[in-house]
């Protein structure tokens, strides 16, 4: 089960009317109903809308939509059953799921906007379940992130640190002086090109720790940004 695909509890739901392949009426029972939109990621009760029923295979397809004003959209869930010519199906699926989008510091939508973009893509990847380019995608997103912080901390060697020779890794060994953003983005970089590579090398780590591993180096590089910016509107009185 998808995790927005919160369900109620599996009481027997009312009969709802679902058209069969040849336009015909039958009553099926939806055991079931989404407790969150998968479009907008709000808890809805959702609005019944059209049902369909696919004799033979067992399953019977649902539009919903979502009750908020904010987002209004129609999705699908599928309903299936164990047992042939059932009339009683259990939700199995929604679709289609938009990726719940992460608001980033502001500062850091200034520092990188090419990281806020492919990490948003990369999410929307997962959500459409493309489970083998997620990874890839997080790991593109962090090379932005880092190459653009370093750029912005060495101006004055922003060329040779964008150079397509200089790895990520000796961007982050050789320009990153704060010890927490140079080890969590380090591990980052670990995490993120196993998901590249045909040979795992942390295998007991997953997309979810990578992730995790991105969120503190965003926090550690908003963190110093933003100090730096108060210390340098407010300097220390010479008395």
């Amino acid at each position: 089960m998808d995790p927005v695909t919160v369900l109620k509890s599996s009481i027997e739901q009312p009969r709802k009317t679902a058209k069969n392949l040849r336009n015909e009426d039958r009553e099926v029972i939806l055991c079931g109903e989404p407790e969150q939109c998968p479009r907008c990621h709000r808890s809805i009760e959702p609005i019944f809308i059209h049902a369909t029923v696919m004799e033979g295979l067992n399953r019977s397809q649902v539009n919903w939509r979502c009750p908020s004003p904010k987002c209004q959209e129609l999705f699908i869930a599928t309903y299936s059953s164990n047992f042939p010519n059932s009339y009683q199906y259990d939700l199995t699926e929604i679709e289609p799921r938009k990726g719940q989008r992460k608001s980033w510091p502001d500062c850091i939508g200034i520092l990188s906007p090419m990281f806020v973009t492919i990490y948003d893509q990369a999410i929307e990847a997962e959500a459409m379940k493309l489970d083998q380019l997620v990874g890839m995608g997080l790991r593109k997103a962090l090379e932005f992130l880092i190459t653009d912080y370093v750029a912005s901390e060495h101006p004055t060697e922003k060329e040779k640190i964008y150079k397509p020779d200089l790895s990520l890794s000796q961007r982050i060994n050789n320009y990153i002086k704060d010890a927490k953003i140079k080890d969590c983005a380090k591990r980052a970089v670990w995490l993120g090109n196993d998901e590249t590579h045909v040979t795992r090398r942390w295998k007991a780590l997953d997309i979810e720790h990578l992730k995790r591993l991105i969120r503190l180096t965003v926090n550690y590089i908003d963190s110093e940004l933003t100090s730096k910016e108060y210390i340098a509107s407010m300097p220390e009185s010479k008395n």
